[in-house]
């Protein structure tokens, strides 16, 4: 709640790490609105990422919530369900790159593949229409298993999103 221009939310002490947890990601996510909000950008990235999965006939759900293995809830973007093919997969869409929001993906993948299992395919869509994504980001996504790939190189993955 916004109160006296403030961002407050209330808690308990059995439940404040989650409240703690959905304030700071809420803050995250208008930064991140704030980053998109060019004036001559007509559709945010998540948008784009829309349209590309259904242009390639992607099945999906978009915006889901699961609970990590720490307890803590992790909004994904995208999730792909498990087919005859492919596993079930999960796809965020990286606007900016920053180190803040790929230390977040990583952590909650992590935290997600304890409950979900290893067998769930992790992938990144990074925005690189306006910079070069600095190659320690990808090394990262690397390190933890999750397939990152620059938004100019899109179709190189749309096989695997559409198994």
């Amino acid at each position: 709640m916004l109160q006296n221009d403030e961002l407050r939310v209330e808690a308990n002490p059995s439940n404040l790490g989650q409240r703690a947890h959905n304030l700071i990601q809420a803050m995250l996510s208008l930064n991140d609105m704030f980053v998109l909000s060019e004036p001559h950008v007509n559709q945010i990235f998540l948008e784009d990422v829309t349209n590309f999965l259904d242009s390639g006939d992607v099945r999906y759900t978009p915006r889901v919530k699961f609970s990590g293995k720490s307890g803590l809830d992790h909004l994904v973007d995208f999730v792909i369900p498990k087919s005859r093919h492919a596993p079930e997969r999960i796809l965020q869409a990286i606007n900016s790159p920053r180190r803040d929001r790929v230390e977040s993906m990583l952590f909650a993948a992590n935290d997600m593949r304890a409950v979900r299992g290893q067998d769930v395919g992790y992938f990144a869509l990074i925005n690189d229409s306006k910079r070069e994504i600095p190659s320690d980001i990808i090394s990262a996504f690397s390190a933890y298993d999750i397939s990152a790939q620059p938004w100019s190189r899109r179709a190189e993955i749309i096989e695997a999103l559409a198994a």
